[in-house]
């Protein structure tokens, strides 16, 4: 920021439209377009450049993957070893070769998309520096280097969001090539699988903490798995019934043995839409449940993680 602070008495709503379209743009448009790699690795350069890190053009290789990265990370390791580069050698050195060191630049898309919002507003900065941010937040999405080469990962084709988390359930949410994807469902790490064939999933998938410590991504495995079809076939058994004439549903609370877990399920009648929340283990009746549910500590667990609540 310059010196001189502005202060900022008013801002119109022209303004609040032009930063909600600069937000838009952030997260829809520049994420996915894609920069040549002369200009990725000039800006990349120039960044270097500016913290004393003074490496040649020929040192900066463009990449779509992090494999392609460690692959000719791997063959310009055995070129400097003077071993011969077959595909057997770099496979093999692939799987000894130091792991790259990485460093993701998403946070400098979040601070410059901040910073030309700011502008919108009437915020001042020094010009050349916020440049400088700028090219390198819509250059590459990551740095990847080993002892002395840098890659640059382009950023990716497709890119889904939804209320501000990556999420898509029908496809990768971030798409950089046919084999190198990311598959999220509302903002948690989740895999192929579970995204585009959750029917092949198994009970032992699910249940066996060997498989599966993420308990966020287990509830999102049932939830794709399917509520009614994991509480059949893990034996659930119906604890307590009862009709909830405030919230005109009826309801069952399900104990499971392995895992342990207690869920209730509510069927509303006018809507024909069921829900299955899990409430703590030990939980007897469905009125119990309820006034968990309804509890500040039921709220305050939802906001600190996604909580498992399915519907079909």
């Amino acid at each position: 920021m310059s010196s001189e602070t502005k202060v900022i008495k008013e801002v119109t709503q022209q303004q609040w439209d032009e930063v909600d379209r600069i937000r838009s743009r952030w997260l829809n448009e520049i994420p996915i377009e894609q920069v040549p790699d002369d200009v990725m690795i000039k800006n990349a350069k120039r960044l270097f450049d500016q913290i004393d890190v003074k490496l040649d053009v020929e040192n900066f290789f463009c990449v779509s993957t992090v494999p392609e990265a460690n692959r000719i990370s791997a063959e310009r390791a055995l070129r400097r070893e003077g071993k011969n580069v077959t595909e057997k050698a770099i496979q093999q050195k692939m799987k000894t070769n130091p792991k790259l060191y990485k460093f993701f630049t998403n946070w400098f898309m979040t601070w410059a998309g901040w910073f030309e919002g700011g502008k919108a507003l009437g915020v001042q900065f020094d010009e050349d520096k916020y440049d400088l941010l700028r090219s390198a937040a819509t250059s590459f999405v990551a740095i990847l280097w080993d002892q002395d080469t840098v890659y640059l990962l382009r950023k990716p084709r497709e890119i889904h969001w939804q209320d501000g988390l990556l999420h898509n359930d029908s496809g990768p949410s971030v798409k950089f090539t046919d084999d190198f994807c990311l598959w999220t469902i509302r903002g948690v790490a989740v895999d192929e699988q579970i995204v585009m064939r959750p029917e092949t999933l198994t009970i032992q998938q699910i249940v066996d903490k060997k498989h599966e410590e993420n308990e966020e991504r287990r509830r999102i495995m049932i939830e794709r798995y399917g509520w009614e079809r994991f509480l059949n076939d893990v034996g659930a058994v119906s604890i307590d019934e009862n009709r909830n004439d405030i919230e005109q549903t009826y309801e069952v609370l399900f104990q499971c043995a392995s895992p342990d877990m207690v869920v209730l399920m509510a069927a509303c009648p006018s809507t024909a839409k069921v829900f299955f929340l899990e409430v703590p283990a030990g939980t007897k009746t469905c009125q119990e449940a309820q006034a968990y549910l309804h509890s500040g500590a039921a709220i305050d667990e939802m906001v600190g993680q996604v909580r498992g609540i399915g519907r079909s």
